[in-house]
């Protein structure tokens, strides 16, 4: 069977593929939730955790990282909004993982605070990346030319000292 006609110029025009056909395809004991809204384009995963899965995270082993800042910022008693999307001016579209805006009903420490806060939390096996670092970079200073401040938290904070993330997020709203 072919799956692309004979491109003999093309540079990988030599190299093997392979052509998978799924066949009496079983339908789960229970659907896997994408309770996050977790942006897969493809993954590795196994059989085991594909029968055991409840959330779409548990496939690829992610860490509660927002589930713990979300947590946080409950306890503060801060009203965010979650994968919050910001156009750019370069007709970018930014998705923050939270979003402390000054119009929505803040604390009286807020009050004080007229730009909006942007709150990021890397994981290790994503942002550890130079080119992800790099398109970071990039983000927070487009967010920051459209006048929002950005926090950003790597996987070891929020997971080991959220005591730490949360006083971070306390002075930058004073």
């Amino acid at each position: 069977m072919k799956i692309i006609a004979d491109e003999p110029g093309h540079p990988r025009a030599r190299q093997d593929y392979r052509l998978i056909e799924l066949k009496n395809v079983k339908k789960l004991k229970r659907p896997i939730a994408n309770k996050r809204r977790m942006r897969v384009t493809f993954g590795f995963t196994s059989l085991d955790k594909l029968k055991s899965a409840r959330e779409v995270k548990e496939l690829f082993d992610v860490p509660p990282l927002e589930e713990t800042m979300e947590q946080i910022l409950k306890d503060i008693g801060i009203t965010y909004r979650r994968e919050y999307i910001v156009k750019a001016a370069s007709k970018k579209h930014y998705r923050l993982d939270f979003a402390l805006i000054p119009r929505d009903k803040h604390p009286a420490a807020f009050s004080r605070q007229v730009k909006p806060v942007g709150i990021e939390c890397d994981g290790n096996k994503a942002h550890n990346r130079p080119e992800q670092k790099l398109k970071d970079r990039q983000k927070d200073s487009d967010l920051q030319a459209l006048g929002w401040k950005i926090l950003r938290f790597c996987e070891q904070e929020i997971l080991k000292k959220p005591g730490l993330c949360r006083k971070k997020i306390e002075t930058m709203l004073k």
